[in-house]
């Protein structure tokens, strides 16, 4: 229905601009690997990229692991936020981002594209 829709596209909406906002929070670097890392059909190795940045497979890893999870915590920040100030389907979207969270980038990147 119309009404299911409109849901919809208002959740999806949310969802993006709460993403947005966490992608700011990385730098070029952290917000490239986890790209590469996280978002691609067919991911970069982390060989690749560690011959790009110049330093080890495990430093890159690690800056993979560090970016996601930043982009939770202000994913996260951004809900609570909207708790605070009484947004019932903050709740919602909390549940979503803690069981999709690489849905919810990949939809990003790609609106972003």
């Amino acid at each position: 229905s119309q009404e299911i829709a409109l849901a919809k596209q208002q959740e999806l909406s949310k969802r993006r601009k709460l993403l947005s906002h966490a992608m700011k929070s990385l730098n070029v670097r952290e917000r490239h690997i986890l790209t590469e890392r996280r978002l691609k059909d067919e991911p970069t190795t982390l060989e690749a990229l560690s011959k790009e940045y110049g330093v080890t497979r495990e430093r890159v890893r690690q800056i993979e692991v560090r970016a996601f999870e930043k982009v939770q915590r202000a994913i996260k920040g951004g809900v609570i936020e909207r708790v605070n100030r009484h947004d019932g389907d903050a709740v919602e979207t909390v549940q979503n981002i803690q069981r999709e969270p690489r849905r919810i980038i990949a939809t990003k990147m790609a609106s972003l594209n």
